[in-house]
């Protein structure tokens, strides 16, 4: 079975003029290295992963403040037994190249693939909102890429 840890993904995300909402369209890839681990037998033959992982958010955009911030994020996938998807849910924070960071929930399924959607952020990104889906681009046990695209909205 090949082993992966789709994560939800991050946006672009320019500066708006003060007071007003701007849209944004992303998409791009993050790049993850695995940190830790662990895996549990449940009923059935399946199995829950608890993992943390470390990566670098590379936007299509070279131009985003997002581009090149770090993403670490932590979750849990439950799979099927052998030859089974996995699916899962999980958070990860952004922080940027300033310092300042945005968080987001995540959910994956190896079916449908993955969905996410913005938590709260910090400076620039106080009062951010947003979506979008992950498919997964290639992995190996200790690292993966997963592609993203959707709408963010900073306030």
């Amino acid at each position: 079975m090949r082993s992966i840890f789709p994560v939800a993904m991050i946006a672009v995300l320019a500066s708006s003029p003060a007071g007003l909402a701007a849209e944004m369209n992303t998409s791009g890839a993050v790049t993850y290295v695995m940190v830790s681990s662990e895996t549990a037998q449940l009923p059935g033959g399946r199995t829950a992963t608890t993992f943390t992982q470390k990566g670098m958010i590379h936007d299509s955009d070279p131009a985003s403040p997002l581009n090149l911030s770090a993403h670490d994020c932590t979750g849990t996938l439950v799979s099927g037994g052998e030859g089974a998807g996995a699916s899962g849910a999980g958070y990860c924070v952004a922080v940027d190249k300033d310092g300042d960071a945005w968080w987001l929930w995540w959910t994956s399924d190896a079916a449908t693939g993955g969905t996410w959607g913005a938590i709260m952020g910090t400076g620039k990104y106080e009062g951010i909102t947003g979506s979008g889906t992950t498919t997964y681009d290639a992995g190996l046990p200790d690292r993966s890429v997963i592609a993203y695209a959707g709408t963010l909205t900073l306030k």
